[in-house]
């Protein structure tokens, strides 16, 4: 997004979305959606690029400003129920593979 590389474009999200501080382990894969802005009046499509993160703490404050109502960290099973689409949830069990396999 605006000129950035994926990985810049996600540490900082990170940061500005959530308040937290993290580096990438490595990637997990991709996503994209396409719909219809109303308040653009045009098609847009989103491409995401999902990464393997370890945060430097567990704290977390999600930025209401940018319209968050909620976040923070979650254990796998919450986590999933709080993913609304199939091919999100896939990668976020992929992720989790990732994680155990390192951490073990």
């Amino acid at each position: 997004r605006n000129g950035g590389s994926a990985t810049d474009v996600a540490l900082k999200r990170v940061k500005e979305e959530a308040g937290v501080d993290a580096k990438i382990v490595g990637p997990v894969g991709e996503t994209s959606y396409e719909f219809y802005s109303i308040t653009r009046q045009e098609p847009v499509c989103n491409q995401i690029t999902w990464f393997l993160m370890e945060a430097s703490t567990d704290k977390s404050q999600y930025n209401k400003e940018l319209g968050f109502k909620n976040g923070g960290f979650f254990n796998i099973i919450d986590a999933l129920a709080r993913v609304t689409y199939s091919q999100d949830k896939s990668l976020l069990n992929i992720a989790y593979r990732k994680h155990k396999e390192l951490s073990s």
